[in-house]
């Protein structure tokens, strides 16, 4: 037994739309001793096709006592604070919202905290430097290449012609022909677009956040 142990169970709302059975199966589930449910508000048979239905977790939220944590569409601070203000969930867990923006946690803070935000320089050269010292910790830990390119895969999301730059990495089978291939495409195609390396990842304007929901809660 681990009677310090601190536990929480992660459900999604059923297995597709016919049998949805969350609020039955988190409600025996609050009955024990846990400490949250997680909810992330897709059905199994969904994936992560569709819209996340937070509607589910407003409900579970209204019917049990424990905290809930809901997850699904988080990929911005502005989706935090509107879940959570819809919903009146006790905080948000972020999945794919992260993946290839590492600045995400950074901007979240700094929405409701405005004066710790440090805005990034506007430089595709710092994305460029972030994937290269991220890939090469992937590759020293052992990683395999098709971890390794999907990871780079997310970092391009948002990026002009994004799907180009996809197309041509998994034609690539080494991680130096992959980070090669990373730098051809930003300096080849994403700078001659003129697009901003802080618009294409949703960094400008962070300062203007500064609300508050639910006693801080759990970001």
């Amino acid at each position: 037994s681990a009677p310090d142990a601190v536990v929480t169970v992660k459900l999604r709302l059923g297995w597709d739309n016919a049998s949805i059975n969350i609020l039955k199966v988190a409600s025996d589930l609050a009955e024990l001793d846990i400490a949250a449910i997680i909810v992330h508000a897709r059905t199994a048979k969904q994936m992560y096709s569709g819209k996340a239905c937070w509607e589910w977790v407003k409900k579970l939220k209204a019917l049990v006592k424990i905290p809930i944590i809901g997850n699904g569409d988080i990929f911005s601070p502005n989706d935090v604070v509107a879940r959570m203000k819809e919903t009146g969930c006790d905080g948000v867990m972020i999945g794919r919202g992260a993946l290839g923006n590492p600045w995400f946690f950074q901007a979240l803070a700094a929405y409701f905290d405005p004066a710790s935000w440090k805005m990034p320089e506007d430089n595709w050269e710092d994305l460029v430097s972030v994937v290269e010292a991220f890939t090469r910790l992937l590759e020293r830990a052992g990683y395999n290449i098709g971890f390794i390119r999907k990871n780079m895969m997310w970092f391009s999301r948002g990026c002009p012609r994004s799907a180009l730059f996809r197309g041509e990495i998994i034609k690539r089978n080494t991680v130096d022909d992959m980070l090669r291939c990373f730098r051809r495409w930003i300096e080849l195609t994403v700078l001659q677009s003129g697009v901003s390396f802080l618009d294409a990842k949703g960094l400008r304007g962070v300062r203007n956040g500064g609300q508050s929901c639910q006693n801080g809660g759990f970001l």
